[in-house]
């Protein structure tokens, strides 16, 4: 698509690297029935999958998911309608940060003679993970943590579609 700009025009790769991508991102994929109607971009599919919870977030290399839960089929570049298996491979990585989640509100008993409170119920307030990477402690696994971690809060980065 001659003068068409992306926003992944400024990505150098190698030639066969940067048409495979060009593929990816713009190629609409097609209903592996006859009415031809389109499923949207591999990249926007894979996007909402993760997003959606519907791929492993363990740490590590996951290789051969399918983007497509259906038969697809897809223009092969040259004008013919082809079926294709079309799949992704995922790289996760977790990085762990350990500090004070911000408590609103909480319930419960303070024991005068420990100085602990007993909570049978506790609001923990909304995390901001641009304070969590700036102003917590970076860890590389949990027993680095100074104090045993008493509650373990998980988040996702998502992708945004274009």
């Amino acid at each position: 698509m001659a003068g068409h700009r992306h926003d992944t025009d400024n990505v150098r790769l190698p030639k066969r690297a940067d048409f495979l991508w060009s593929r990816w991102k713009l190629a609409a994929a097609l209903q592996g029935h006859l009415n031809g109607g389109t499923l949207g971009t591999c990249l926007a599919i894979a996007a909402d999958k993760w997003n959606e919870g519907m791929w492993p977030i363990e740490p590590g290399i996951h290789e051969r998911l399918p983007i497509f839960d259906k038969p697809t089929r897809m223009d092969n570049g040259y004008g013919t309608i082809a079926q294709v298996d079309l799949w992704a491979s995922i790289y996760v990585e977790r990085q762990l940060y350990y500090g004070q989640a911000p408590i609103q509100k909480i319930s419960g008993f303070h024991d005068h003679h420990t100085g602990l409170t007993i909570a049978n119920a506790f609001t923990v307030g909304i995390l901001d993970p641009e304070v969590v990477e700036k102003t917590w402690l970076k860890i590389d696994k949990i027993s680095d943590a100074p104090v045993r971690p008493v509650l373990m809060l998980q988040g996702l980065m998502a992708w945004v579609r274009d």
